[in-house]
């Protein structure tokens, strides 16, 4: 899904006249939504977020709307990101490949998922350790590392 967003991103949509750009916008925002709250989708959360942040150049709008959400499909969607994205960010590495600053991106990911994901992961009943990564996540290097949690457990 990466790719999408590049290609929307290298298409330079933002620019193109106004009903146009009106056009892609409204479509990602759908589309984000749809994903975040439809039970059964074809296109995994995770991935739509990454076509949306690529394509519009920022994560934080996207953060925000899921943040917004107080809906069960939404929190089994968080859970679904951090399993599946939860060993690279562990790791200081975004879960796909960007054209923009990566660092960046993965920090704002990590520190988003820190502080929004822990009590939405509970309610949608995710196993402990997802919460244990998410609590990592707001921990610093080393300390991520030399916590407690590694002594009985590896990802």
């Amino acid at each position: 899904m990466e790719a999408v967003g590049h290609s929307l991103a290298f298409g330079e949509w933002q620019h193109w006249p106004a009903e146009q750009t009106a056009a892609v916008r409204e479509f990602l925002h759908s589309w984000w939504a749809y994903s975040l709250t439809t039970p059964e989708v074809a296109v995994p959360a995770y991935e739509v977020l990454t076509l949306c942040a690529e394509a519009s150049g920022t994560l934080t709008p996207w953060l925000d709307v899921w943040a917004s959400l107080s809906d069960p499909v939404a929190d089994r969607r968080l859970t679904e990101t951090v399993a599946y994205w939860g060993p690279d960010l562990l790791g200081d590495e975004l879960p796909w490949l960007t054209q923009q600053d990566e660092r960046a991106r993965c920090a704002e990911l990590a520190a988003w998922l820190a502080r929004h994901a822990p009590a939405r992961l509970r309610a949608a009943g995710a196993p402990e350790q997802l919460l244990h990564w998410v609590r990592l996540l707001g921990l610093p290097q080393p300390a991520r590392w030399d916590d407690p949690y590694w002594d009985d457990h590896s990802y």
